[in-house]
């Protein structure tokens, strides 16, 4: 009777554990969703095209440079032509008659940078629209989550000319389409996007460590069932991608934190393909020692790339 209560423990225990896996597995998907904003006719404007200047130098400076602006299209990749750079300018021209359309209904305006790397600040003819935070080492990471400003009720005289200037690590820039619109349209675009990416994320850290904590605590009383042990390992890896998503300001450099961050990742999926091998009870030494390899294999391999 204790033996066939025992196994239906065991039993109840991996199917939990089984299910939590799937969790595990579709992580990555669930918190890179794209949420781009749908064009709604009359209510936003997406901006595909702007010029650039590459150039870190203050609002003021910008009129001793304009022959040094350059056209480019969103998306745009620091790498792809801009690999020295730590900040990059970005300048558009918004017609009155798009303006007047927009704010016929007396509704307030929204600028939305659904996804860049990684941070910026915004101007329109001058008047500094909002701020992403701290630009100086270490500086404020939103490479996973977007950034929403709030236009001013009666929006400043001008050339109707939107400035951005992005700041990232060197080469590692990256800017999508750049949206101009209603407040009603864009914010609960922006905070289901920003859920997603950060409060779920952040959920979903402490979820793993808890579930990953529970699974080591089962291996040091369950020596002999190493697929706890695996779990709690590829717990480890994927509460580190997590922390990835949401974490604002890096504790060591950006260079060890991208290291960390990929080698996470291989652990997690070498983990969890132990975890599976295990609890089936299948021994596949090869293929084991071929994950160990790919493992292996990474550590020098993202740290010198």
């Amino acid at each position: 009777m204790r033996k066939s209560i025992l196994q239906a423990i065991d039993l109840k225990t991996k199917v939990l554990f089984s299910m939590v896996l799937l969790l595990y597995v579709a992580t990555p998907f669930v918190l890179n969703p794209s949420l781009q904003p749908a064009e709604h006719s009359g209510d936003i404007l997406i901006l595909n095209a702007a010029q650039a200047l590459p150039l870190d130098v203050d609002l003021e400076a910008l009129p001793e440079h304009q022959a040094q602006w350059l056209d480019v299209e969103f998306p745009l990749h620091w790498r792809d032509h801009f690999t020295d750079s730590r900040a990059v300018w970005y300048r558009m021209q918004i017609s009155q008659q798009t303006l007047d359309s927009l704010t016929a209904g007396g509704e307030r305006l929204g600028i939305y940078l659904w996804r860049l790397n990684q941070t910026a600040d915004v101007w329109l003819n001058g008047l500094l629209i909002g701020s992403g935070g701290r630009t100086e080492d270490p500086m404020v990471r939103y490479w996973n989550s977007p950034l929403y400003f709030n236009l001013p009720q009666s929006l400043p005289a001008g050339r109707n000319e939107l400035l951005i200037k992005h700041y990232a690590e060197r080469g590692w820039g990256s800017m999508e389409p750049v949206v101009l619109g209603l407040d009603s349209v864009l914010r609960p675009v922006y905070e289901q996007r920003y859920f997603i990416q950060h409060d779920l994320a952040l959920g979903l850290f402490v979820f793993v460590l808890v579930t990953g904590g529970l699974s080591l605590l089962i291996w040091v009383y369950r020596r002999q069932e190493s697929e706890y042990l695996w779990f709690s390992i590829a717990s480890l890896g994927l509460s580190f991608y997590c922390l990835n998503q949401f974490v604002r300001y890096l504790p060591v450099s950006s260079d060890l934190w991208r290291w960390l961050s990929n080698i996470s990742i291989d652990l997690w999926a070498v983990a969890v393909f132990l975890f599976v091998l295990r609890s089936m009870k299948v021994g596949r030494p090869r293929a084991e020692r071929l994950a160990f390899l790919y493992l292996g294999l990474g550590v020098p391999i993202y740290f010198y790339a």
